[in-house]
């Protein structure tokens, strides 16, 4: 049998810097108008992560699926998003466990960098991040960055700001732009951003230096007493547009206390009618017609599909009757 080689995520590229799927990425294939016709263009997306042109609906359809999950670890005994499932015998470390699964419930999220260090190689840069953090009490998402902007692509993006007009964080008028392939505008510089929630000890920092690793805390996000989904998601937004991808491979891992804890996911469907964000009326699907002029069909009212995602957390009791039975099989 020949054995695969696991995947190398340690050398891939950016995400939205692959080819078009298509030749119609990008192009206005219909819109929604309202009676006072405002209108909203709806261009054709293909969904691919590495499209230069769509990557922003995967950037975004992602952060809708990673914020939940998060909030869902970021309060699980006090936000309204999660419940704990702690029913049965409780022991002694699963009671441990739930002990400090409360203590979480005491910290903001904290927004935090590794580098790795010059000339480090491996397959997976995930499981070398995991290992050095897997004795620690932490909850929170590993987002994997291959490279940064070098000085020179710095200059190009402060000239598109002051000439060209452009707008938005430094990736994305890169993006917009299309710089990122051009020689010269980033270089290799591996590092993983986490949000993380927990306590992290000053230690960490000398211990990932002895390894060459270097730590780096941004800041704080949210607190405790204060909702905090709208800065978690332009954050993990930002991190998104400018993350390391390959394939299927996913282009970031959780990070959670290794075994003890489930999340189990709920989705609720809601149909709604699609509201103008302009004026409150109900929209209706427009096409153009042979002369190039929209055409508006109002016996078409659009409604659109709301998905809202819960997580539930329960514990894997081990209970003694689980016990028993391993016994059992030992003695046969």
């Amino acid at each position: 049998m020949i054995l695969q080689q696991p995947k190398d995520l340690y050398h891939i590229p950016l995400v939205g810097t692959g080819e078009k799927s298509s030749s119609l990425c990008g192009e206005v294939q219909y819109s929604y108008a309202c009676e006072h016709e405002h209108r909203i263009l709806v261009s054709h997306n293909c969904g691919s992560a590495s499209c230069p042109v769509c990557y922003h609906h995967w950037v975004n359809k992602t952060t809708k699926r990673i914020v939940p999950r998060l909030l869902a670890l970021y309060r699980p005994f006090e936000s309204k998003q999660s419940n704990v499932s702690d029913s049965g015998f409780l022991s002694g470390k699963n009671q441990l466990l739930l002990n400090r699964m409360k203590k979480l419930s005491r910290y903001s999220y904290r927004h935090i960098t590794i580098s790795f260090p010059p000339g480090f190689e491996t397959l997976d840069p995930f499981l070398e991040i995991r290992k050095r953090l897997k004795n620690l009490n932490l909850y929170g998402i590993i987002i994997y960055h291959p490279f940064r902007i070098t000085k020179y692509g710095k200059d190009q993006i402060k000239k598109l700001r002051d000439f060209g007009g452009y707008q938005g964080g430094n990736w994305e008028i890169l993006h917009e732009a299309g710089l990122l392939n051009v020689n010269g505008i980033v270089y290799f510089s591996p590092h993983v951003h986490i949000i993380t929630s927990g306590y992290i000890p000053v230690s960490l920092e000398r211990d990932l230096q002895l390894d060459g690793f270097v730590l780096k805390i941004i800041r704080s996000i949210g607190s405790p007493d204060v909702s905090c989904e709208d800065s978690l998601s332009s954050v993990v937004y930002y991190l998104l547009t400018h993350c390391g991808y390959t394939g299927r491979s996913k282009a970031y891992r959780y990070l959670g206390m290794y075994g003890g804890v489930t999340l189990r996911k709920t989705e609720t469907v809601i149909e709604q009618p699609l509201e103008c964000p302009e004026c409150g009326r109900q929209m209706y699907k427009s096409i153009i017609d042979l002369d190039g002029n929209w055409f508006t069909d109002f016996s078409m009212p659009i409604f659109i599909t709301v998905r809202v995602i819960e997580y539930n957390i329960s514990l894997l009791l081990r209970t003694g009757k689980r016990r028993y039975r391993k016994r059992r099989n030992e003695n046969d």
